[in-house]
């Protein structure tokens, strides 16, 4: 992810869905606590993009490029190796003047295997920083799930909505029959703003408590990319087999051979099993 703005304001996207973090320099703010063991949902954002600001434009016709394809891949393989049964979309990030394609990532797991699978393509994709939002009740941040009712709903007029009611940074999710929007809001100051908002499109919200944080360097790629490894390292060094069984940390990605775009690769089923609640 190429935007400092958007990780300062601890907030994210997805047109297949993103959320909202807060501002950090290296594996911060959420922490990392090895030694718990109970798994939870959690949802991971990474990007391939190392461009800036792309137009929403831009950013939406590079959801079919092959660096998004074989991203996906990659996080098709790296989730099964290590056993968890993930949903995965194609996603769009769009804040106040930029956008880049993105992925959105569900699996449950235990938050230390969240980071790495999170550090893991963050580091193959050579990005600054990824996200994450990891459930659990009593947390200090809050997911927002907005549900517009038809999923051709105009992007850019949506987000404009959200805008002009100082929501900055947003996640959409387009499914077969409804837009599900997710803000991610760590201090718990936005409610007051989605309220208006959503009424304003004509939708409903629910939301969850959580912890959520990102992993790497909002202004430096090379910080961003070191912090990936130090959190690699660490959790194979905690879990030895998984080096073993699931490659080392470099070629994930080229590993998967697939510039082309796959055939039935799930991403339908993705749009409608997210969130079925």
């Amino acid at each position: 992810m190429n935007h400092p703005e958007w990780i300062r304001a601890f907030c994210v996207i997805v047109v297949c869905g993103q959320l909202c973090l807060s501002p950090a320099r290296q594996s911060d703010p959420m922490p990392s606590r090895h030694g718990r063991s109970e798994a939870a949902v959690g949802y991971l954002f990474v990007s391939p993009n190392t461009g800036s600001n792309l137009s929403l434009a831009k950013a939406l016709s590079e959801l079919e490029s092959a660096g998004e394809h074989n991203l996906l891949l990659a996080a098709r393989r790296l989730t099964g190796c290590l056993g968890a049964r993930a949903i995965i979309a194609k996603t769009l990030g769009n804040w106040t003047d930029g956008a880049e394609p993105s992925l959105l990532i569900k699996l449950r797991a235990v938050d230390e295997t969240l980071r790495y699978v999170n550090s893991r393509l963050g580091l193959e994709a050579r990005q600054k920083a990824v996200l994450c939002f990891q459930e659990r009740a009593g947390g200090s941040a809050t997911l927002y799930r907005i549900y517009l009712r038809s999923a051709r709903r105009d992007l850019t007029a949506v987000a404009r909505t959200l805008e002009r009611n100082g929501i900055i940074n947003r996640t959409f999710l387009p499914r077969k029959s409804n837009l599900i929007v997710y803000i991610v809001d760590p201090t718990g100051e936005l409610h007051p703003r989605i309220v208006p908002a959503v009424a304003r499109l004509g939708g409903r919200f629910e939301f969850i408590k959580g912890d959520a944080g990102f992993i790497g360097d909002a202004d430096d790629r090379e910080r961003g990319l070191a912090a990936f490894a130090a959190e690699i390292r660490n959790y194979e060094a905690r879990h030895p087999k998984v080096k073993k069984n699931c490659g080392d940390t470099e070629g994930i990605l080229r590993s998967t051979g697939h510039p082309e775009h796959p055939k039935g690769d799930g991403l339908h089923r993705a749009r409608t099993e997210f969130d079925e609640r």
